[in-house]
């Protein structure tokens, strides 16, 4: 009888010790995914710069989408397109992008080429993700939106 009691008692405990793991892992998860991600400013003009306040978990790579669906990916070592090592690029706190300058590579006709992101006025989605090429749904991700006038 004191090895059921036993046995039932340390089963009870071990269930216990997997739910509270689970518990504290979830809550941490939530807690670096939603630090800090925001943009300075939605509405900018040619001669500003974007200020993005990154938490400490985020995604690895970096693309700009433009109002006609074109994707430039500034930041993804998949496709061998880094603007910084993906060491700093994991530890930056803020990421300023200059509406003037910033580049992004693209692929027309199955040739990789860098052009300027930001060559017209409209809607602009920042997006962050793990992949790059799934849909939103099946990625650790994170966006906003920017209007250049």
């Amino acid at each position: 009888m004191k090895i059921i009691v036993s046995t039932f008692i340390l089963f009870c405990l071990a269930l216990l010790s997997i739910g509270c793991g689970e518990i504290k892992a979830v809550t941490a998860e939530k807690h670096h995914t939603v630090e800090h991600f925001f943009i300075s400013s939605t509405e900018l003009t040619k001669n500003d710069v974007i200020t993005i306040n990154l938490p400490k978990l985020r995604p690895k790579n970096l693309a700009i989408v433009d109002s006609n669906d074109q994707w430039f990916i500034i930041q993804s070592a998949e496709a061998n397109v880094l603007m910084m090592s993906e060491e700093e690029f994991s530890l930056i706190k803020v990421l300023e992008l200059p509406i003037k300058s910033t580049k992004g590579t693209i692929w027309e006709n199955g040739l990789k080429i860098t052009k300027t992101v930001f060559k017209e006025s409209g809607k602009y989605q920042i997006y962050f993700a793990d992949n790059l090429e799934t849909e939103p749904d099946n990625t650790f991700n994170f966006s906003a939106h920017v209007i250049v006038k």
